[in-house]
C-alpha cells in the first residue's frame, strides 16, 4: 500500500490491486497546494473547510462522511463517532474516526479528534497498524491524550498531521513538542511511502513525512 501525505489532515491510500482512498481534502484557503486526485472513495471526518473539500477529488467517488460499516470492492471501511471538543461536540460538533483495513494492514485516520474517547470506545476501534494523528493542539486533544491514544492502539508507524506550517493560514502548534514524547522518529523528508504488512517495524516508530 502506498500512503501519501499532501498536507493538513488530507492523505491518500492507494492498494497494489488499484482501489484509491482520500481522507479530509481540504480548500485553498488553508494555505497548502490543493491537490487534484482521483480516487473511488472519499472520506470526510467532518464538515469543516479543511477537511470536506470533495470537489477536488475526480473519478466519481463514494462518499462517506458519518459512521458506519462500509465494505467497497476490497477496502473494508468502519467509521467511529466521536467529538471535535472536549465538550460533546458543544463548541465544534462531532467527528468521525475512520478505519480501513486493506491488504493485512489497518490504518486510523483521526481526523480533528477533539478528546480522548473513554478507554473502551477506543479499544472497539481495534488494534491498529498505522494511526494518522492531529498533534497540533488548539483545535484537537492535547498530545498527551494523543500519547495516551496509541498506547491503546498499539500501532507500529504513527504519522503526525495537523500541525504547524509556515504556509499555513490558521495557528497551530509545532509538532516537536508530540515528537519529545516518543524514543524513535523518523524524519522521512517525502510525503510518502509504501509498507506492506511484512514490512512494519517491530516497534512503534513516528515517522514525520515532509509535503
Amino acid at each position: 500500500m502506498h500512503i501519501q501525505w499532501y498536507g493538513h489532515s488530507c492523505f491518500s491510500l492507494e492498494s497494489t490491486s488499484g482501489e484509491s482512498l482520500i481522507c479530509d481534502p481540504f480548500d485553498k484557503s488553508v494555505g497548502y497546494t490543493v491537490p487534484r486526485v482521483q480516487a473511488s472513495v472519499v472520506l470526510v471526518s467532518h464538515d469543516h473547510y479543511d477537511h470536506n473539500n470533495i470537489a477536488v477529488v475526480e473519478g466519481n467517488p463514494r462518499i462517506i462522511d458519518q459512521p458506519g460499516e462500509y465494505r467497497i470492492a476490497s477496502l473494508l471501511i468502519k467509521g467511529f463517532p466521536a467529538f471535535h471538543d472536549d465538550q460533546t461536540g458543544e463548541k465544534r460538533g462531532e467527528n468521525t474516526v475512520y478505519r480501513v483495513e486493506a491488504e493485512n494492514l489497518s490504518i486510523i485516520h483521526c481526523g480533528d479528534l477533539g478528546a480522548l474517547p473513554p478507554e473502551k470506545e477506543v479499544l472497539a476501534w481495534g488494534k491498529s497498524d498505522i494511526v494518522l494523528v492531529p498533534v497540533g493542539e488548539i483545535f484537537t486533544f492535547s498530545i498527551q491524550e494523543a500519547k495516551r491514544l496509541i498506547e491503546l492502539l498499539d500501532p507500529r508507524i504513527v504519522v503526525p498531521m495537523h500541525y504547524y506550517d509556515e504556509r499555513l493560514a490558521f495557528e497551530l502548534h509545532r509538532v516537536e513538542p508530540f515528537l519529545s514524547l516518543f524514543s524513535t522518529v523518523q524524519h522521512l523528508e517525502q510525503p510518502g511511502f509504501e509498507v506492506r504488512s511484512d514490512t512494519l517495524p517491530s516497534s512503534l516508530e513516528v515517522w514525520v513525512l515532509r509535503v
